[in-house]
């Protein structure tokens, strides 16, 4: 069904053509209304409404509904409704939770990253293994003193590396406030 929805075929560009059948798709895409209630508000006659109803029902914009008393309503397809409220696209929902986590890794690693380098260093054993050496500070509290060759260069680079950080985090939310806002012009426009 949801190729249908975006799918515009010659019947349906045929009913677009109309200024009057716009105007109908217009008021339906509010809610639904009976043919009496459209003719009333474009001030056209029931009968031209009617047949205005009957082709946008052949081209799948909108649906008859019958109710349980006499008065039958026309309301939009999800083919109708599309055309007057997009919906979000997933590509888009998918890059603004991507731009999300982006700022929040970059901003992760300015702000943590020099912190587990002042707690932890790496040291090499006798045979070339890594293993780490965690400072009395994030043991005890008290202070003492790390291994100074390898801590300071891990430390040294990080902290060269903060401005990369921070421009990845600065991308990031900027990118996610780009989509957000087209979130909500889209949203709005859906309205």
């Amino acid at each position: 069904m949801d190729e249908e929805v975006g799918k515009l075929d010659r019947l349906t560009l045929k009913s677009l053509a109309s200024d009057a059948k716009v105007g109908i798709l217009q008021r339906l895409s509010k809610r639904r209304k009976t043919p009496s209630e459209l003719s009333k508000e474009i001030s056209t006659a029931p009968s031209t409404i009617v047949q205005h109803l009957k082709e946008l029902e052949t081209s799948g914009l909108v649906k008859r509904q019958a109710t349980k008393h006499k008065w039958i309503y026309y309301e939009l397809t999800d083919k109708g409704a599309n055309l007057f409220k997009p919906s979000i696209p997933f590509h888009l929902m998918l890059s603004l939770a991507l731009a999300i986590i982006v700022t929040g890794m970059g901003a992760w690693s300015y702000f943590a990253l020099p912190q587990q380098a002042q707690t932890a260093a790496v040291d090499f054993g006798a045979k070339g293994e890594m293993r780490a050496v965690i400072s009395d500070v994030a043991m005890t509290g008290a202070a003492a003193p790390l291994n100074d060759t390898i801590a300071s260069s891990d430390y040294t680079a990080i902290q060269d590396s903060r401005p990369l950080f921070a421009a990845i985090a600065a991308i990031g939310a900027l990118v996610s406030i780009a989509l957000i806002y087209t979130v909500y012009k889209t949203r709005m426009r859906s309205r």
